[in-house]
């Protein structure tokens, strides 16, 4: 007999001392075998001990669908996916597909200030779930002229206090010089890595030209409070490990929508 299927054999004829011994935790689903039915999940945690990239059965009349969150009982090394998990009461948050940079004003009377050969970094927020795509929306006001680069990223940092400089990591970026070399609305998709729940996430924008693209404007950081933060003499795409950035204070600020997915 299969290991797992004594563990579904032995949940199904327990008593509850053995049922106490078990210890149980929540995971999420990440993916689903389609010849097994088996679950790939990931943990809020690591305390468990269990690997996330071996797959686990569900005893589930139903198989639970890719994201959705499940309980698993825990034997040892051994783990089976008991249900799903619903929450009723209270109401489930709303929280919106679309990010906006926190606590900036838009500013129709002025532009970003962006120098060449830089990287600028604005704050979006904490990611609510796995992203894996983002759709950046901007607007460009100054098209760049003359470019050696231009790119869109997005990057991931661990929390930060106000005012801090920030160390970000690149997690995926794409090559906009052969659209913000005109003005006009432009809307950008990026494909990300390992931005995981909980992460801190940073649009990051730059060009090295005679004239650096520009974008639709905010006002800026007047509090000095970390959300705008630049990098000279760097690239996104060329960025190792997780550069420190510096904040900006009183600098012109940049405004983007972003759909994460």
């Amino acid at each position: 007999m299969a290991k797992t299927d004594a563990i579904i054999q032995l949940i199904q004829t327990a008593d509850q001392d053995t049922l106490a011994r078990a210890t149980y935790f929540q995971a999420q689903v990440t993916a689903i075998d389609a010849a097994t039915g088996r679950v790939y999940i990931q943990r809020i945690d690591d305390e468990d001990s269990l690997p996330d990239v071996e797959p686990y059965t569900s005893i589930m009349e139903s198989q639970p669908a890719i994201g959705e969150w499940v309980l698993m009982a825990n034997w040892g090394r051994s783990a089976v996916v008991l249900g799903a998990m619903h929450r009723t009461s209270p109401p489930l948050r709303i929280i919106p597909d679309i990010m906006a940079p926190p606590g900036l004003a838009l500013d129709d009377a002025n532009n970003s200030a962006f120098t060449s050969n830089s990287t600028f970094a604005i704050y979006l927020g904490r990611a609510d779930r796995i992203i894996t795509t983002a759709t950046v929306r901007v607007q460009v006001t100054v098209a760049a002229v003359t470019i050696t680069w231009a790119e869109v990223a997005i990057g991931a940092s661990s929390a930060f206090a106000v005012g801090d400089s920030v160390s970000i990591e690149e997690k995926g970026f794409t090559n906009v010089a052969a659209s913000f070399n005109t003005t006009g609305e432009k809307s950008v998709t990026v494909t990300t890595s390992a931005i995981d729940r909980g992460d801190n996430v940073w649009l990051l924008v730059g060009s090295q030209a005679t004239t650096p693209f520009q974008l639709y404007g905010a006002i800026g950081g007047r509090l000095s409070a970390g959300n705008l933060q630049a990098k000279s003499s760097t690239r996104p795409s060329t960025m190792v490990g997780t550069p420190s950035f510096s904040a900006l204070v009183d600098s012109a600020g940049f405004y983007g929508l972003v759909t994460l997915e």
